[in-house]
Parts: C-alpha cells; sequence; structure tokens
C-alpha cells in the first residue's frame, strides 16, 4: 500500500476516533448532570425524612409529657381523698 493512502486510512480512523470521543464526552456530561440531579433528590428526600422524624420525636414527647402529667395528677388526687 502506497503511503499516500495509508496517512489518508490514519487521518479517516483519526477523525472517527475524534468524533467518537466527541459523542463519548457528550454522553458522560449528560449522565455528570444526571448524577448530580439524582444527588440533589436524595438531599432533599434525606432533609424531608430528617425533618419528619424530628416533628414525630417532638409529638411523642409531648404525649409523653401529657401521660405523666395526667399520672401526677391522678396520683394526687387520690392521696387527697385517701388522705
Amino acid at each position: 500500500m502506497e503511503l499516500g493512502k495509508k496517512i489518508k486510512q490514519l487521518r479517516k480512523f483519526s477523525g472517527m476516533t475524534q468524533e467518537q470521543l466527541a459523542r463519548l464526552r457528550e454522553q458522560e456530561e449528560i449522565k455528570r448532570k444526571e448524577v448530580v440531579e439524582a444527588k440533589k433528590e436524595t438531599s432533599s428526600i434525606d432533609k424531608l425524612k430528617e425533618r419528619k422524624r424530628f416533628e414525630y420525636d417532638k409529638e411523642v414527647l409531648k404525649q409523653d409529657e401529657r401521660l405523666i402529667e395526667e399520672f401526677v395528677t391522678t396520683r394526687d388526687a387520690m392521696a387527697r381523698l385517701n388522705g
């Protein structure tokens, strides 16, 4: 094969490789954006879970305090009745 044809083939192959590389870089950028978006969504979900857990714990604490207060009130009332 003559040198001129070989150089043309190499340039053609190099061009195809550059095109493939450009497409792969585009795909990489798309995937990177998808990962960033997924991380944002995950972070939002985690924050929401934390907020809901805090609200739940706060409500449980209030209920516990009401039960203790009711118990103490009942105990004091029983003590006054008995004596």
